[in-house]
């Protein structure tokens, strides 16, 4: 697959003369012989599971598209996902974020084993321990009796360190 083109994005001006918004993709405006103009789906999926299309011969994740034509505006950082899923392009699920936000927003590693986000077994106390990154420094908490204490440790410092940045859908893993 092509690079996707990340920095310079086409105008909204452009972008919605060609597409229509319809919620969490856009549809190309094509222009049929003897017809009206008619919609068609301008989307696939790309290898990293984002939706992406062309536009001029170049191309382009769809929500950062959808961002342009909805605000008018470039993103100034990166968009976000808020409940992780690439391809939910809604107006409420998309926010512009620094990159250590979208980070913090990942889907949890494959490798949890504690069913829950944050929350780690600690094998020399024998309890379990909450643990959470932000900006370049490690939290950690323990002492917990359950995964599900430490969970909840987890969750509370998620919005006093992270601003409540963290993907909604990983409550439990």
């Amino acid at each position: 697959m092509h690079k996707l083109a990340r920095t310079q994005l086409p105008t909204q001006e452009r972008l919605l003369y060609l597409f229509e918004d319809v919620g969490d993709t856009v549809r190309r405006r094509v222009q049929v012989p003897g017809s009206t103009k008619e919609l068609k789906d301008a989307r696939c999926i790309s290898s990293g599971g984002y939706y992406v299309c062309r536009v001029d011969g170049k191309l382009y994740y769809i929500h950062r598209l959808l961002w342009i034509m909805r605000t008018g505006t470039w993103p100034v950082n990166e968009i976000d996902h808020r409940d992780g899923n690439r391809l939910n392009n809604s107006v409420a699920n998309l926010r512009d974020a620094e990159s250590c936000q979208n980070s913090w927003n990942m889907i949890p590693n494959a490798k949890n084993t504690s069913g829950y986000v944050g929350a780690s077994w600690c094998k020399s106390t024998k309890t379990w321990r909450g643990t959470i990154k932000a900006r370049n420094k490690w939290y950690c908490q323990g002492g917990y009796s359950t995964a599900a204490e430490a969970h909840a440790w987890y969750l509370q410092m998620v919005v006093k360190l992270r601003g409540g940045f963290t993907n909604e859908n990983t409550a439990n893993a």
